[in-house]
């Protein structure tokens, strides 16, 4: 981020994850123990600046934490996601809060009740590393959490953060160790439900209905683990990840354009790509 008269004056950054540019012309950065030379303020994992890069806040949700995920709600409210159970509040949030538009106070209404993750007879951080804000005030969030005894890989939550019954809900089966799905999710243009990251039981990229339901009319045949998902509108999907091989019989690197239905864009080739047909001997 710069620009003529910006002036960016951090230090120290570890793990930057996350930019959120707001409507009023401040940004918020999400992190983790990241610090602001004015004053040498130390251990930030939420820092606001405004927009020629100088201080506004800072927030420092918790002594050990990653933030992955900031949004805007309909309300101007945001939406923390990440690997972290805070510690600056008097009523503490697992993997996921929601910020009064200060950006530095807790909004008490809301509460996911998330928990630690369950594998066999030991726990693991959750984390939430994606919020979509609907139109309807509840959320989708994705990543590897539990919520009343139950693993989740994604959920959808009402607006006070208490999990939506009417949703068919993404279940984390098998979870041992460190669960090293952490999945991403888009709507597209037709509301439906796009999540990837690594394998899964349903794949590294899967589309659901607006209310969870798997579509099976979508069918993703590469490997390997999807980093990003933009949609293509009117066409399909722009893919990048790593080694994405094996796409209808062809071997490819990087990005590739698929249609609605899953299959490969044969008329879109980024010259970036190595796409190499697979030998048949």
């Amino acid at each position: 981020v710069g620009g003529s008269g910006f002036d960016l004056d951090i230090t120290g950054f570890k793990s930057p994850k996350i930019l959120l540019i707001e409507d009023d012309d401040k940004m918020l950065i999400g992190g983790e123990n990241m610090q602001y030379n004015i004053g040498g303020i130390p251990g930030i994992d939420i820092l606001r600046l405004k927009q020629d890069g100088s201080f506004f806040s800072a927030l420092s949700l918790s002594t050990t934490g990653l933030i992955k995920e900031l949004k805007k709600d309909l309300n101007n409210k945001i939406l923390v996601g990440g690997l972290f159970t805070t510690t600056v509040f008097v009523s503490d949030r697992v993997a996921i809060c929601r910020l009064n538009s200060d950006a530095v106070s807790l909004d008490t209404s809301f509460n996911a009740n998330i928990i630690e993750l369950l594998a066999g007879s030991t726990t693991v951080k959750s984390s939430v590393s994606s919020i979509v804000s609907l139109e309807d005030g509840k959320l989708l969030i994705a990543g590897h959490f539990n919520i009343g005894g139950v693993n989740y890989l994604m959920a959808r939550l009402n607006n006070n953060g208490s999990l939506d019954s009417t949703f068919l809900h993404k279940f984390a089966s098998g979870v041992s160790g460190s669960p090293s799905y952490s999945g991403r999710v888009l709507l597209d243009s037709q509301n439906r439900i796009i999540m990837h990251g690594a394998d899964s039981t349903d794949g590294s990229l899967v589309r659901y209905s607006y209310d969870g339901e798997r579509d099976t009319t979508f069918s993703y045949y590469g490997t390997g683990y999807v980093f990003s998902v933009v949609e293509d509108i009117g066409k399909g999907y722009i893919i990048s990840g790593s080694s994405v091989l094996g796409y209808d019989g062809y071997n490819i690197n990087t990005i590739i354009p698929i249609e609605y239905s899953g299959n490969l864009q044969q008329d879109w080739i980024n010259k970036y790509n190595q796409i190499t047909p697979i030998p048949t001997n």
